[in-house]
This record gives structure tokens, C-alpha cells and sequence, in this order.
């Protein structure tokens, strides 16, 4: 795995409600992609962890890690692929923030978005604003067309779980939840050892106050071989 640039992915500019434009993200991703696991389930169902019990095992363990100084480690993110099987596993992607006070700044774009998506109560408030766009770098086109390259509200199209900690919000998603979405997995799972796919998420913008839009972070998922997962934690 690696991170592709951020300004390489289009996002709602700050007339984007006047004039639908899209421009290059200007900033780096507020969040650093610091490790990525391909967890497998050790199942022989294909089953996969039931909706709620935290894929990624809690509190990020890749966090030990961050700590610098003796100082506590920054606020982190992890995003959770939980992809039924057979094989089943959990692809999980840690992300540490740059800099935690503009995860609450409230004059920001990024803020007034943000403190409610990592701090709130409200999950239908996350549901309806985490966005990812990915982007096919290296596949046939049976797999290209497939996965396309628009950006998607998750959330409205499969079922989310959040665990959340003083320090740290885990968002697993559910693949199976959705059969055109495990279908399109296991299609790309056939032609993962080949594959190669850019992926941005964002906080989609909804009124003039939240635009421009920021790239939370990035991640390039490549030849990802499925028999080189480790156990899942239990």
C-alpha cells in the first residue's frame, strides 16, 4: 500500500452549489496513512464478523506506534473493508491526524463537517457525509467498468458500524450488506493479485459553508494478495 497525492482527486469547489465545478484538492489529507492489514477471518463459511463487532478489534493496535516523545499518539481513523468470503477478511487502513485542532475548528470548511462526523452521536449523520471515490490505476476493463470511478456516499448504499474512543473513530463496512457491492469485490477479488486502485475519502460539502471540500486521506491498494493476510485478532 502507499498514498497517492491528494491533489490528484477532484472535489467540490467553493462555488460547487452554483456552478456544480469540481477542482483539484489544493492541501495535503488531513489524516497520514501510517499502516494497512488484510485481516483474514479464519473461517471456512465465508462468513464474516457480524454487524457491531468491531472488525479492527477496538482501539487502533498500529496506535503504539505513533506515541513520539511519550507524548499520547494523534487522533486516529480507520476505515474497514469487512468483504465476505470464502475467502472472508477484513482489509483495515489507519490513518493518524496531522493536526487535531482542525478536526473541531468550527470557522473551517473542513470543520463544521468534521467535529460532528468524528465527535457527534449522530451515525445517519455520518451515513450521509463519508464519500469515497476510487479510481482504477491497472485492471482490465471488465474490472474498470465495474468499479468506475464516481464518487460514492457508502453510507446510502451499505450498512456502516462505528466504534468510537476519546482519541480515535473506527468505521467498518459491511460488503456483504449490499449484494451489487459484494459482487463487484468478489469480481475485483478474482483479479486482486493484478489490480491496482487509488481510493480518496472525503466529507462530502452539502451547503455553502462546507465548500470547498478537503481529501480526508488516501490510500493505493496494489497486487494485494489475499493468501498474505494474517488472523484476525479475537
Amino acid at each position: 500500500w502507499s498514498s497517492p497525492r491528494a491533489s490528484t482527486f477532484a472535489v467540490r469547489g467553493a462555488s460547487y452549489l452554483d456552478d456544480r465545478v469540481k477542482v483539484f484538492a489544493s492541501e495535503p489529507p488531513l489524516f497520514e496513512l501510517v499502516a494497512a492489514d488484510l485481516l483474514l477471518h479464519g473461517d471456512g463459511d465465508g462468513a464474516h464478523p457480524p454487524p457491531g463487532a468491531d472488525a479492527a478489534g477496538g482501539a487502533p493496535a498500529p496506535r503504539r506506534g505513533l506515541h513520539v516523545g511519550g507524548a499520547p499518539p494523534p487522533f486516529t481513523f480507520v476505515v474497514t473493508l469487512v468483504v465476505p468470503g470464502p475467502p472472508s477478511y477484513t482489509y483495515a487502513m489507519y490513518y493518524a491526524c496531522r493536526d487535531s485542532t482542525k478536526l473541531r475548528d468550527g470557522s473551517t470548511p473542513l470543520g463544521r463537517v468534521a467535529e460532528p462526523f468524528f465527535f457527534g452521536d449522530d451515525d445517519a449523520f455520518r451515513d450521509d457525509r463519508f464519500k469515497m471515490t476510487p479510481r482504477v490505476v491497472d485492471a482490465n476493463w471488465v474490472v474498470r467498468r465495474a468499479v468506475g470511478q464516481n464518487p460514492v456516499l457508502l453510507g446510502k448504499k451499505l450498512k456502516q458500524h462505528y466504534f468510537r474512543g476519546p482519541d480515535y473513530l473506527e468505521l467498518d463496512i459491511d460488503i456483504a450488506s449490499s449484494a451489487v457491492a459484494a459482487s463487484v469485490v468478489r469480481l475485483c477479488g478474482g483479479y486482486a493479485k493484478a489490480l491496482v486502485v487509488d481510493i480518496s475519502y472525503v466529507l462530502e460539502a452539502k451547503h455553502l459553508l462546507e465548500l470547498p471540500e478537503s481529501v480526508l486521506g488516501t490510500i493505493q491498494i496494489a497486487h494485494m494478495d489475499v493468501d498474505k493476510g494474517v488472523p484476525l485478532p479475537r
